[in-house]
């Protein structure tokens, strides 16, 4: 009974994962635009002893220079709060994409991430 439990409540755990993309209507930006605007938000809960609720957000802004190069600038906030801590995470930075295919693709990036965690209560121990 109690892996049954364990089971169900994974399938739950993956059904409340989500991410969301936004896309600019095309009359907003013209098709030969060389800006690139993207990026996705999400939300994560989990249930039972480690429940805890996780928000995250990354924009990205980027300009073609070429057909395949891009240079940008990304950044991501990322906030969580459990039973036992909550921290927030703030990361921004450059960023370089070359595809060469319209599926494959290398990117390379630098981020600084500001970190702020607090510890609520200390997790008991089962012997």
């Amino acid at each position: 009974m109690k892996k049954i439990n364990y089971i169900i409540i994974f399938f739950f755990t993956i059904a409340l994962k989500a991410q969301v993309g936004v896309s600019l209507p095309s009359s907003s930006i013209s098709n030969n635009s060389k800006w690139i605007f993207g990026g996705y938000a999400g939300l994560n809960g989990l249930f039972g002893n480690n429940s805890g609720t996780t928000l995250y957000l990354t924009p990205k802004v980027g300009y073609k220079i070429h057909s395949n190069l891009i240079i940008g600038f990304d950044g991501n906030f990322s906030w969580s709060n459990s039973k036992y801590s909550s921290s927030t995470i703030l990361g921004t930075g450059p960023f370089v994409d070359y595809y060469f295919q319209k599926s494959f693709y290398v990117s390379a990036n630098f981020r600084r991430y500001f970190i702020s965690s607090k510890l609520k209560s200390n997790i008991p121990l089962k012997a």
